[in-house]
């Protein structure tokens, strides 16, 4: 098995990473299935989902959307076990793309 090198970006080694290309350090959670080698969760590279849309859409309809996404996390999750996943934590971060306001009206809001 091959070990990768440590790397530079910072202080706390993969902490705060990420590449233009949407690439940055992410924790494989422990698999549910009897793999011997994912008995446990592991530091890997990934890639995150984005659920983009069009600047011109209303403000209130993204903002209406993305609360919709997290309320009914429930629903997501039913339909495949990756819905349980979602964390506004980590939806936040979108880098490359921007927040749409309308999703970081909502953010803000969940915030305080």
């Amino acid at each position: 098995m091959r070990r990768w090198p440590p790397t530079p970006c910072g202080p706390g080694g993969w902490t705060g990473c990420s590449s233009p290309a949407g690439y940055r350090p992410t924790r494989s959670p422990r698999s549910p299935l009897p793999y011997r080698w994912r008995s446990t969760p592991t530091v890997t590279v990934g890639v995150a989902n984005y659920l983009a849309v069009r600047t011109s859409m209303a403000e209130p309809v993204a903002y209406r959307l993305i609360r919709a996404l997290f309320e009914h996390r429930d629903v997501l999750a039913a339909a495949h076990p990756m819905g349980s996943r979602l964390d506004r934590g980590e939806a936040i971060n979108t880098y490359p793309l921007p927040l749409h306001p309308g999703a970081t009206r909502y953010y803000r809001q969940m915030k305080s």
